[in-house]
């Protein structure tokens, strides 16, 4: 008899929610940081399916952005490159950022 005292699944939806609500980031960030936590592969990768079908890459990817710097150089831009990639967006998400950003400056 299971009295699931630990819900494995219910923890990582959570913890996963509050991340991203606290500190925007991508999914190869948000996967590695929930493995870090001892979640299971598999209840991971069901996580991350169901967090980023609430939210779009790109959303967050421009929430930080918004929080970032708002100066108009190159090198403020490979800056905010490097945030983004450091969150764990991938490049296609960095690059539609930026270009959206860049068009409204």
């Amino acid at each position: 008899m299971s009295l699931r005292y630990l819900d494995d699944v219910a923890f990582a939806a959570r913890w996963a929610d509050r991340r991203l609500a606290r500190m925007p980031m991508g999914r190869a960030r948000l996967q590695e940081e929930l493995l870090a936590t001892g979640c299971p592969e598999h209840i991971v990768h069901a996580t991350l399916r169901a967090t980023y079908r609430k939210v779009s890459e790109r959303d967050l990817a421009m929430q930080v952005v918004a929080m970032s710097s708002r100066a108009t150089s190159v090198q403020t831009l490979g800056r905010v490159a490097r945030l983004l990639n450091q969150r764990g967006f991938d490049e296609d998400t960095i690059e539609t950022a930026l270009g959206m950003v860049n068009g409204e400056w």
